[in-house]
């Protein structure tokens, strides 16, 4: 009855059209483009198992996060998260071959600026610096939107740098500080660099910087120390390392290094002491 009167109040041809065009909306419903919550959560599971196998890398044991990652491969083979952390994991092993091959499959698959930055210190580590370069210069041009893009200068920096080239590396590990002027990696690698090139004074002023920034990093601490030995600073020497030492752990090589190294310094300055007595 409710169908007739339908029909009745607006005509048999309006009723005919109206009834295919719902028809045609049902039926539209089935193309949808939703995600299906298997794939969902197959994405949830590979992100919570990555996250447990960093947490490895973080620990220092990637032993366990390669064991961690073999199983997780057989389960979702050809995921490009998985084959970079994989890669992340070869390098830290110092499997430097397979960690390149790793980060190829994943750039191949995705051509994701993050595979891209780890493909090119594949390349560094196994000595292809003008591959490494010439990838680094292809991502710099394309202008994306990644968030640490003074990592790629870092990294380009690096190549020159391991070919010797060290006025060009320094360059771009300034332009690295540019983009983050609290990078601490081009920091150190600058500081060093400029030791290198007998600028001293430069190089000084680097590491006081970059300890200013980060209180608990010994490599820049280690650096200055040595200089100001060398150069018969001894009670500064023995200032920054007694100032690391209060601020550190008080466990691990960092400290242990440390630990000797003030020993050392307080020696010279004990020696300097005894000879102006006399």
């Amino acid at each position: 009855m409710r169908t007739r009167k339908l029909n009745f109040i607006i005509g048999k041809k309006k009723f005919r059209y109206l009834k295919n065009v719902c028809l045609m909306l049902c039926m539209s419903c089935q193309y949808l483009p939703i995600d299906s919550p298997k794939k969902i959560d197959k994405e949830k599971l590979v992100n919570t198992e990555l996250m447990i196998i960093k947490n490895y890398l973080d620990k220092g044991e990637p032993r366990l996060a390669w064991e961690q990652l073999r199983q997780l491969d057989r389960k979702f083979p050809n995921h490009p998260d998985i084959l970079n952390v994989t890669g992340l994991t070869h390098l830290t092993l110092k499997n430097h071959i397979n960690a390149l091959k790793s980060f190829k499959k994943a750039y191949k698959i995705y051509p994701k600026v993050t595979y891209a930055l780890n493909l090119s210190s594949a390349y560094i580590s196994i000595g292809k610096f003008k591959k490494a370069r010439t990838l680094l210069v292809k991502i710099i041009k394309n202008k994306s939107d990644y968030e640490y893009r003074e990592r790629l200068w870092h990294n380009l920096a690096l190549t020159y740098e391991k070919e010797k080239k060290y006025r060009s590396a320094i360059k771009f590990y300034k332009k690295a500080n540019q983009i983050n002027p609290n990078f601490i990696l081009s920091m150190i690698n600058l500081g060093k660099l400029y030791k290198i090139i007998k600028n001293d004074r430069l190089a000084e002023n680097m590491f006081q910087k970059t300890i200013s920034i980060c209180k608990n990093c010994y490599e820049p601490v280690h650096e200055l120390a040595v200089s100001f030995i060398n150069k018969g600073k001894f009670t500064n020497a023995v200032s920054i390392l007694e100032r690391y030492i209060k601020m550190s752990k008080k466990s691990g090589k960092d400290f242990m290094s440390a630990q000797k190294l003030l020993n050392m310094a307080q020696t010279y300055v004990q020696r300097q002491k005894s000879l102006s007595s006399n």
